[in-house]
């Protein structure tokens, strides 16, 4: 499920629905929205001083944004059609290039792990592989579980 919304023929982006996560939208735009990354949004007050987040938690039904270079993820809760919410992002998305103003002016508090508790990252990267990564492998009988020692985080396929 690709399609490229069209507005502004100097910025394309093209909205892909995640098959593993339905409620989940990766839009790939042509242009740097920001550089660096990623920044992951996962609430309103966490997108303070990020102008493009702002505006997306402003629409209906979004739940969480990450944003890395060209490309902008998108959350929604399950209640909230795409249809109408995919033309919505895009439009945002094409205005806040076209102000040139940054799209996240400072890092949220929840940059990479800082301000987090070894337990939270844990289990944002647990939640991550079983929604993004398990479904595919369960298929082939395993899962991924992460592994965690003091000086670095591995992760291995387990029957």
């Amino acid at each position: 499920m690709s399609e490229v919304l069209p507005f502004d023929p100097t910025i394309t982006i093209r909205a892909e629905t995640s098959q593993a996560d339905p409620d989940t939208c990766k839009f790939t735009v042509s242009r740097t929205v920001h550089p660096g990354g990623p920044f992951f949004f996962d609430s309103k007050d966490r997108a303070s001083g990020s102008p493009l987040v702002e505006r997306l938690f402003a629409l209906p039904g979004v739940s969480h944004v990450l944003v890395a270079e060209t490309v902008v993820t998108v959350g929604k809760d399950p209640s909230v059609a795409w249809s109408a919410l995919k033309s919505a992002i895009g439009a945002v998305i094409r205005t806040q290039l076209l102000t040139g103003v940054p799209a996240i002016f400072e890092a949220p508090s929840n940059a990479g792990a800082r301000g987090r508790i070894d337990a939270e990252v844990r289990a944002v990267v647990q939640e991550l592989l079983d929604r993004e990564v398990n479904r595919s492998i369960a298929a082939h009988g395993g899962a991924e579980r992460s592994r965690w020692s003091t000086s670095e985080t591995e992760t291995y396929s387990s029957p």
